[in-house]
């Protein structure tokens, strides 16, 4: 979901990954920091509920969450329309502006048109 399969699956290990990767403002790279910022906020909410107030959620209540909180957070971004951003907007079940959709159909009518040799 955030193209991180070349980390490791232990903490120490995603933390390094993400700590020598550059801080860029590419689609993914700020939907890692904002997938691990919010993972980590969320995993610490559900220890303090655990410990003080003997509440719990199931794993699969607190992924959804974690989901939700980083895909409304990229709602609230200004997106250029990249082909990166097309394929996370997909992944991520994101809404994608309609001109992106408009403007494919007319790159490959233009393609079409200049393989005819009209």
């Amino acid at each position: 979901m955030a193209l991180m399969d070349s980390f490791s699956n232990n903490l120490s290990g995603i933390i390094y990954g993400l700590s020598i990767r550059p801080a860029n403002n590419t689609i993914w790279s700020v939907i890692q920091r904002l997938l691990f910022g919010v993972a980590i906020y969320f995993v610490w909410q559900e220890r303090n509920f655990r410990i003080y107030q003997q509440k719990e959620r199931s794993v699969n209540c607190l992924f959804d969450h974690i989901v939700d909180t980083v895909r409304l957070k990229i709602r609230g971004l200004t997106l250029k329309q990249t082909n990166e951003v097309i394929k996370a907007s997909q992944i991520w079940n994101l809404p994608i502006n309609n001109s992106v959709y408009y403007r494919d159909i007319v790159r490959d009518l233009n393609s079409f048109d200049d393989s005819d040799g009209f």
